[in-house]
């Protein structure tokens, strides 16, 4: 529709049609699922964890994508004002404030959720080890400020599978 169109000429966004039943016309869309399955696939993989964590493997992928300096796709292609520019950067207006952090990599964190700090003695550290899985994000995909975080206790083994520690995805404050 017009509309439609003037609307995605006003947000800078690619509007590309297709024809229906024709995947041959649709190169951009099967490219795109293309790079996510693949990375989503490799986070995975690098990351030792099983298909379980797909959504959140799939989740920090495009994050990272869009938080990193990946040239901005999706905009006009002649609008030269976004060139170098990140999704993020463009989207928000800013560039992403956060670190990037490696999904499935070890890291240490300030537990602020008073279930879990009950359980510490007085002696324990101030910090916990986890597992990051991913950002946490605000509808419209802006972030939170908060990451996910799965809780590794040391001298324990680590419980990979989502249905033996469903409570242990946490968000990070």
């Amino acid at each position: 529709s017009g509309e439609l169109k003037k609307a995605c000429r006003e947000l800078r966004w690619r509007y590309d049609i297709s024809t229906p039943h024709r995947p041959q016309t649709n190169g951009q869309a099967e490219r795109a699922v293309k790079s996510v399955i693949q990375g989503t696939r490799a986070l995975l993989h690098n990351a030792s964890l099983s298909h379980e964590w797909w959504s959140e493997a799939m989740q920090a992928w495009c994050c990272g994508r869009n938080f990193s300096t990946v040239p901005c796709h999706g905009t006009a292609s002649h609008d030269e004002a976004f060139l170098g520019q990140t999704s993020h950067d463009v989207h928000f207006g800013e560039s992403f404030k956060g670190k990037l952090v490696p999904f499935g990599s070890r890291i240490f964190w300030k537990c602020l959720n008073p279930d879990l700090i009950k359980e510490d003695s007085k002696f324990d550290g101030t910090t916990r080890e986890g597992i990051f899985m991913g950002y946490h994000l605000h509808s419209g995909c802006k972030w939170s400020g908060d990451h996910l975080v799965m809780v590794h206790r040391p001298f324990e083994p680590i419980s990979i599978h989502r249905d033996s520690c469903p409570d242990q995805l946490q968000r990070r404050n």
